[in-house]
């Protein structure tokens, strides 16, 4: 098997969720990619190449502790999340390409941007997100180039980065100032699997991507699969104000609902006090639910104490 067969084979099998690729074939594939051979990588290794083409075919290779280590340190070392998204958009290589044209971007939104900036969009988290708006674009069904010379000089790719970029700003900012005050109450904050810096970067994509199915073929999969995501972690945000009597906004849903240029404004409204404050509909029944079960027990106390009869009571019910 030659490695651009390899390459083939399972950068094609990043949205096949029937097929397991291991994190060392990634490792091998990666490290072989960067010394352009597999005969190049043995080497290195001190293994026969046909030990590597052994494991490449293997589900789940018997590649021992320090083999694994050597090819952590090859290539992605601690720096990286998924090996398999590396892959996917054609290796170290293309990442490096990618992140300069991230970079770049992301300085330039910080510019033209009057907010607090997203605490992803700091430098010491850009590679991060890098990796991250890179793995939602291949699970909206973005295929990207061979050629890393066009990443930068690809006009649309620009685009939809810079887009992505203003809109986990618009976002970040109006979560913040709305909601993060419930999430990250001092001694009530919230437990969830998903952290709102993971939610808030596909949320972006999502309203970045426009409805286009020859370059994004997977988009309504992705979609679909963002609300189910963001829709969970809102009733997470409900249940947790419900349950420390937290007040909690209504404007939550806008999150979905509205273009993220439309919160940019109501962000600007609220930091100036202008934006009228309602609290979410579920809170407040639920406050009102819990007023009237309080008055159910103590109302009758009272009344009992004051010498009036449960006749007298009944009475003035029916009145």
């Amino acid at each position: 098997m030659t490695l651009a067969s390899i390459e083939h084979h399972l950068t094609n099998a990043f949205n096949n969720a029937e097929l397991y690729l291991d994190d060392d074939n990634v490792l091998i594939l990666l490290a072989a990619q960067d010394l352009n051979s597999l005969s190049a990588l043995a080497q290195k290794l001190q293994v026969t190449e046909s030990q590597l083409l052994s494991w490449l075919d293997s589900e789940r290779p018997d590649i021992s502790l320090e083999i694994s280590q050597q090819l952590e340190g090859m290539t992605v070392e601690d720096h990286y999340i998924d090996t398999l998204t590396i892959l996917a958009i054609g290796g170290l290589k293309a990442l490096e390409q990618w992140q300069m044209l991230t970079n770049s971007l992301i300085e330039d939104a910080c510019q033209h941007n009057l907010f607090d900036l997203a605490p992803m969009l700091m430098e010491e988290d850009q590679r991060s997100l890098c990796e991250q708006i890179l793995a939602a674009l291949l699970n909206a069904g973005m295929t990207f180039p061979l050629d890393t010379n066009t990443i930068i000089e690809n006009n649309h790719y620009t685009v939809v980065f810079s887009k992505i970029f203003e809109e986990i700003i618009s976002l970040h900012n109006y979560y913040q100032e709305f909601f993060e005050a419930v999430a990250e109450k001092p001694g009530f904050e919230l437990d969830y699997f998903h952290d709102w810096e993971e939610i808030l970067v596909e949320l972006a994509v999502y309203h970045a991507l426009e409805e286009d199915l020859q370059i994004y073929p997977n988009l309504e999969q992705f979609k679909h699969d963002t609300k189910l995501k963001v829709y969970a972690y809102i009733n997470a945000l409900k249940c947790h104000a419900a349950q420390h009597r937290l007040p909690l906004r209504a404007e939550l849903l806008y999150l979905l609902d509205k273009n993220p240029k439309d919160l940019y404004d109501y962000t600007e409204a609220e930091m100036m006090g202008l934006f009228p404050p309602r609290i979410h509909p579920d809170i407040y029944v639920n406050e009102m639910i819990e007023s009237q079960r309080l008055l159910h027990k103590v109302l009758p106390a009272l009344c009992l104490k004051c010498g009036m009869t449960e006749e007298e009571l009944r009475n003035l019910a029916k009145e």
